[in-house]
């Protein structure tokens, strides 16, 4: 059979030659796109799938580096099979990390001397940054941030984020309050001789708010970073209306845009920063502000691991509620086997799964999607199921 290029394919296909367009207006030799989204979870917004918008790979972790001529895309083994799957090798180069790095790509493509590579400062951070820039420079290149993303130039119809869901995690879920882990992580600042820290994790800021919220599918947070400071306070950067239900008197709300102003106002005092999650854009606003900055892990990421007799309760109670349901599922799937072998799909499997979830007491949302797969996607080991997707046989 003679092979076409698919309609998504050219459409791909397309957006890659706009980027370049893009890239040679801005005077660029080649650009960056990370999977991750300013605050670097595992999960993004979909309007922060850019990664997928141009290549069509929607695996977890990931980045492509694009060139006037060539485009590689990187992931690690879970997304081998994943990634020449879902784009097209006529356009993409699809290598796995370690076998095949970033530097190594560059020098097999041809990077020229003094070729200037570039990347969106919003959406990597200080240590990806640092990454990337090592692997350009043995390539012979440069690496630089740029103010605004490419992709978003041409991506105009780009997901919003849904309607805001905060909400207030009980006390007696949590166990401690706000009060109390600031109290701890005051002592812990001025151990360290800072005077504030930068919380750019949004699970510890939603730890130390005990809040939660809906803006992303499977992960119960609101997407946020804060600033604290042993005097000033807490200071959540982030939108006030989105994040309305959960302020206190004990809270204050501020863009991010307005941090420049407040390192201003900071005085003498160190700033603790973490520099594996902290986005190099506000790395180089810190950096003008001419505040002295002391480099550490998180400080709450190991309190946070400290769980609470109140915490423990709730991963048993969790536990306990969704295994109820897994047994339910696997109950109805041993009765049903014999008479729908034939054609069940691996996302009628999901969605019957979810909807023994959802009958569940305090159900929120599942913690990913489903991997249910079969076949050979059965060998692809963070498979999402799709709608119409391969059957327990094989069979479409």
């Amino acid at each position: 059979m003679e092979w076409t290029v698919s309609q998504q394919d050219q459409t791909r296909a397309k957006r890659l030659e706009t980027l370049r367009s893009a890239m040679a207006a801005a005077g660029f030799d080649g650009w960056i796109v990370g999977r991750e989204d300013m605050y670097q979870g595992e999960e993004v917004p979909a309007g922060d799938e850019r990664l997928a918008y141009l290549s069509g790979f929607t695996g977890s972790a990931g980045f492509a580096v694009v060139l006037g001529d060539r485009a590689g895309l990187f992931s690690d083994g879970r997304y081998s099979l994943q990634m020449p799957a879902q784009t097209n090798s006529a356009t993409w180069d699809c290598s796995t990390i370690p076998d095949v790095t970033c530097e190594d790509w560059l020098k097999t493509a041809g990077l020229a001397s003094g070729a200037i590579i570039a990347i969106d400062g919003r959406l990597v951070t200080v240590s990806g940054f640092r990454r990337f820039e090592k692997s350009v420079l043995a390539a012979g290149g440069t690496l630089v941030c740029h103010h605004e993303n490419l992709l978003d130039q041409q991506w105009l119809d780009r997901p919003t984020l849904p309607p805001a869901a905060s909400w207030q995690m009980p006390i007696e879920n949590a166990g401690k309050s706000l009060a109390e882990k600031s109290d701890d992580l005051a002592a812990y600042l001025d151990a360290k001789d800072c005077a504030a820290v930068l919380l750019t994790r949004v699970d510890s800021v939603n730890w130390l708010v005990n809040m939660r919220g809906g803006d992303l599918p499977c992960t119960p947070v609101n997407l946020c970073f804060a600033l604290y400071h042993r005097e000033a306070g807490l200071c959540i950067l982030g939108d006030q209306s989105r994040l309305q239900p959960v302020l206190t008197p004990d809270i204050t709300v501020a863009p991010l845009t307005q941090l420049p102003a407040m390192l201003g106002d900071m005085g003498d005092g160190r700033l603790m920063i973490e520099a594996a999650s902290l986005p190099k854009m506000l790395f180089e606003q810190i950096v003008a502000s001419c505040v002295q900055t002391f480099e550490a892990d998180c400080p709450l990421t190991i309190e946070k691991a400290r769980k609470t007799t109140a915490e423990l309760r709730g991963f048993r109670a969790a536990h306990q509620r969704d295994g109820a349901a897994m047994v339910e599922f696997l109950c109805w799937l041993d009765q049903a086997v014999s008479t729908l072998s034939s054609s069940i799909t691996e996302s009628d499997l999901a969605d019957k799964l979810l909807a023994f979830r959802q009958q569940q007491d305090g159900f929120l949302t599942p913690s990913f999607n489903t991997i249910a797969g079969s076949g050979p996607n059965g060998a692809i080991v963070h498979y999402r199921a799709i709608a119409g997707g391969r059957s327990r046989t094989g069979k479409r």
